[in-house]
């Protein structure tokens, strides 16, 4: 039996969110240690990459990598974009989605992934080169440096059981070319019929279209029949984030399979200092509810009603053409014997 474990420490991220320097460490079992080497353009003494760069200039992130094992090891560095998963929390796993409102991401301005080759107790020292446009960016561009090792490792707990273990860790990169902080603004693209986390739901697409960080939000969905206040389905998240210029899809949830209809989706996104209000009436047709529950591995076989519909009407058409039949037999006989 095979099983994958994804360890992903945050070595910095959390100085976002709670301004709050957290040093460079390994995941537990890692094996390895990242450490930043932070410049002088730094913005604050957070433990990650927050630098404030100039238009049309270059400059090198480093990062130090560190071997804790008595064996070689292979790690993968990969610049990487922020976005916001569908539970509302920012993330900085690989990942190859680009927002329409995104100038530019980090990774294309820090260029391809480097993959070294860490004898046992090493030091190596990654380098990447950051380049800023000739007419800079406005917010910011946030994004990170993610490292992982892969490696099998028999445990022996159990007959026939290996255990595939994915360590990553991650550094976050915060660019600006200036303090000031941009507006944050959300907008709603689209509202359908789907499924998330193994559920059938009523997908709301909020984007981002700013180059800001923001959140801490309180959302509340609420999916009514047209015309009618009653509600059908309902939800609500609280400390939901949103990263610069992304797009998420945030599910309300049903217990049952979806049903044909006609249905308003009303969201109020509210922060400590913002508030969001949208309606959007949307449609679920019997073939989309149907696709839903067949992406679940739901049975969606029908009992065939149009068939007993036709039958019963075959069957009162013949009796009427039998009766009809028998009941001129009968007039031409009793003609027949006047």
């Amino acid at each position: 039996m095979k099983r994958r474990h994804l360890i992903i420490a945050l070595l910095a991220f959390l100085g976002i969110l709670f301004s709050v320097p957290h040093p460079a460490q390994a995941a537990d079992g890692a094996g390895f240690t990242v450490a930043p080497a932070l410049p002088t353009n730094q913005m604050s003494d957070a433990s990650y990459f927050d630098l404030l760069v100039k238009p049309d200039s270059t400059q090198h992130l480093r990062l130090a990598l560190t071997n804790l094992t008595d064996k070689e090891k292979t790690l993968t560095v990969t610049p990487t974009n922020a976005f916001t998963q569908t539970n509302g929390v920012v993330s900085y796993a690989p990942n190859s989605a680009k927002d329409e409102s995104a100038e530019y991401q980090l990774n294309d301005l820090l260029g391809n992934k480097q993959t070294v080759k860490l004898k046992a107790g090493e030091t190596l020292t990654v380098d990447f080169t950051l380049t800023i446009p000739k007419e800079g960016f406005k917010g910011q561009i946030l994004g990170g440096l993610y490292v992982t090792d892969e490696k099998h490792v028999d445990k022996g707990s159990g007959k026939g059981m290996t255990i595939n273990n994915k360590y990553a860790m991650v550094v976050a990169v915060n660019l600006q070319t200036s303090k000031k902080k941009v507006d944050p603004d959300l907008k709603l693209n689209e509202v359908y019929p789907g499924a998330q986390t193994n559920k059938a739901a009523v997908i709301a697409n909020l984007q981002n279209p700013t180059p800001r960080l923001f959140g801490q939000a309180e959302v509340v969905s609420t999916i009514t029949r047209s015309g009618s206040e009653e509600v059908v389905l309902e939800r609500t998240v609280k400390n939901f984030d949103f990263a610069p210029n992304t797009n998420v899809d945030f599910a309300t949830y049903s217990k049952e399979p979806l049903k044909p209809g006609k249905y308003v989706q009303d969201l109020l996104i509210t922060t400590e200092n913002d508030e969001w209000h949208f309606r959007k009436t949307f449609t679920i047709s019997q073939a989309k509810a149907d696709k839903v529950e067949k992406e679940l591995g739901h049975d969606v076989s029908r009992f065939p009603w149009w068939i007993v519909v036709v039958s019963v009407i075959a069957a009162l058409l013949l009796g009427g053409l039998i009766w009809f039949l028998l009941w001129r037999r009968k007039k031409r006989q009793e003609n027949d014997a006047a």
